[in-house]
């Protein structure tokens, strides 16, 4: 799905103990965790010790993405900040991070009543971001419009 070679940058968001990131790791990808819970990322430096190639941060995911440099050439969240962070917001610096033809790959919960009536609310809000590469489905307004 995230379709990688060795030598690939990838991030995580929400990388938790680090499991999913240790295992890119081993297969050569610049693998990068961010996660709020100091906790997550100190029992991921003791599950994941001399993992080449892992680095992790301590950070929420808008404040990661924004402060970074690095192109991704995938972003992913399995039950992360995907999941509880405004997709108006987090889109936007999710693809301003992603090389052309990245990959973002995300899980999602099942919907809840409260959140598709947000959505609807914020569908309502005003113009649609759709990244470039979708065939349709995922849509945000854009931020500050």
């Amino acid at each position: 799905m995230l379709d990688l070679s060795p030598g690939d940058s990838v991030l995580d968001l929400g990388c938790g103990s680090g499991g999913n990131l240790a295992h890119l790791a081993t297969l050569g990808m610049k693998a990068i965790g961010a996660d709020l819970s100091a906790r997550q990322l100190d029992k991921a430096r003791e599950r994941w010790p001399g993992v080449d190639g892992m680095e992790l941060h301590q950070s929420d995911a808008l404040s990661y993405l924004e402060d970074t440099f690095t192109v991704f050439d995938a972003v992913y969240s399995v039950f992360g900040a995907a999941w509880f962070t405004d997709p108006g917001l987090l889109l936007p610096v999710i693809h301003a991070n992603l090389r052309p033809g990245g990959v973002f790959a995300f899980s999602q919960r099942p919907r809840l009543k409260a959140a598709t009536a947000a959505r609807r609310r914020t569908s309502r809000a005003g113009p649609m971001w759709t990244p470039p590469s979708s065939s349709g489905g995922t849509t945000a307004p854009i931020p500050g419009r």
